[in-house]
């Protein structure tokens, strides 16, 4: 069974890149060290407040993203082509395949809602 310490692109079950290549459209759970060193190698392509796109192609038009859920402190990641990295359904993706509670959603809604008066 994978860890989530295990480094994300090892090629192993429920790895991204495992994930990636036999075609399983789920989330990785990582660490928060994982997360700053993905962001910290290259210059984002595309960067939220909780969350980015790795700023070098992993393949196939597909990049690396990755989330942070600061209510619960967990990081996730996942590869994929930058148009579907939507922060707000990418988390709601995330809450559902590992059934975080929703208890703080919210929150989340009137931060969402501030967001868009922009």
């Amino acid at each position: 069974m994978r860890k989530i310490t295990d480094w994300p692109y090892d090629g192993e079950i429920g790895s991204m890149d495992y994930n990636f290549k036999n075609k399983i459209n789920s989330w990785t759970e990582t660490t928060e060290e994982t997360y700053w060193e993905q962001l910290g190698c290259v210059p984002p392509l595309k960067q939220t407040g909780y969350g980015f796109v790795v700023g070098e192609q992993y393949g196939g038009g597909c990049y690396a993203c990755f989330i942070h859920i600061p209510q619960h402190d967990r990081y996730f990641g996942r590869i994929m082509l930058p148009s579907h990295f939507d922060m707000w359904e990418n988390r709601e993706q995330i809450r559902y395949q590992f059934n975080i509670d929703n208890h703080k959603t919210n929150y989340d809604n009137r931060i969402k809602e501030l967001s868009n008066r922009r």
